[in-house]
């Protein structure tokens, strides 16, 4: 199951993750035990990477190419950041499931045919809750 959460959601699982592994100010993980805790969560790993790059962009979080692989490091601000990230795993899924309702509603179509049984909001019969008649 996938949930389309808002991005500030999907942040802060990034960063609990960080918090989860008590990761320090200017410590690190590396790329590969992120990808493999993230797959426990119910988001797409295309969320990971637009997070990092997010948190990235922002100074909370950098990345760097070793010979053992790519690490991504919790700078200070990312530290400062941590205390603002809901406490509990049930914490941050309720934040990702309302997240996830929030941004459905958001996405939903308006048009006329946004109308009981997909009839035009201008049709008598749509306008009355009346069902489409069988021919």
């Amino acid at each position: 199951m996938h949930l389309h959460p808002t991005e500030g959601a999907i942040d802060d699982a990034l960063m609990r993750i960080f918090r989860d592994d008590l990761i320090p100010a200017d410590g690190r993980l590396s790329l590969t035990t992120l990808q493999q805790e993230w797959a426990e969560l119910p988001l797409r790993s295309d969320d990971l990477y637009q997070a990092l790059e997010r948190l990235t962009l922002a100074g909370r979080l950098s990345s760097e190419c070793g010979s053992d692989g790519v690490y991504v490091t919790l700078t200070p601000d990312g530290m400062q950041r941590l205390r603002s990230v809901p406490g509990t795993p049930m914490e941050i899924w309720r934040r990702l499931r309302d997240s996830s309702n929030l941004a459905a509603l958001d996405r939903r179509p308006r048009s006329p045919l946004d109308a009981p049984h997909n009839r035009r909001a201008d049709d008598p019969e749509a306008a009355a809750g009346e069902a489409p008649q069988a021919n």
